[in-house]
């Protein structure tokens, strides 16, 4: 079997999240990118207006194809309670060529669940599993019991 693990990151808490995960499944890993920089205040607020006007900006191609594994992990800052915008953009291309998805979510508040709807919406099919890590216990590690939970249910689907 198979496995991608894809991400986004602003501020690196997801990068961080990504890596563990997929050197613990030994999965592929890929990075989304852009043309554009996200970079300081403007780089900030950028990122806060498109994801909150739900907007889906130009990425590059993806160095593998995402529709040839078994299962690919997704994994998104939240930003003003959204999801990334450069998230939505690889759903939005991608999505439907997913067989199995996880999702997964680093954030400074407590609750992804609309997040988590919106990466569904986009991917036409319900996650195995999800999870959803708080950007201080990124910082500190104490996120690695969950990351193993969340394995687990990734596993199971």
């Amino acid at each position: 079997m198979s496995d991608l693990v894809v991400f986004f990151s602003r501020d690196g808490h997801t990068e961080k999240v990504a890596e563990a995960l997929a050197e613990k499944i030994d999965a592929d890993i890929e990075s989304i990118k852009e043309s554009g920089s996200r970079e300081g205040v403007i780089g900030w607020v950028r990122s806060g207006y498109e994801s909150a006007r739900g907007k889906s900006p130009p990425i590059r191609d993806l160095d593998v194809d995402p529709g040839e594994y078994d299962l690919v992990v997704v994994g998104t800052p939240v930003w003003a309670g959204n999801l990334a915008s450069p998230v939505r953009s690889f759903l939005d291309e991608y999505g439907s060529e997913i067989k199995k998805v996880g999702f997964f979510c680093t954030m400074g508040g407590d609750d992804p669940a609309g997040t988590f709807e919106e990466m569904q919406e986009l991917c036409g099919k319900p996650p195995v599993a999800v999870a959803g890590y708080k950007s201080n216990n990124v910082d500190n590690d104490s996120y690695l019991d969950n990351l193993d939970v969340f394995i687990e249910k990734l596993v199971k689907g």
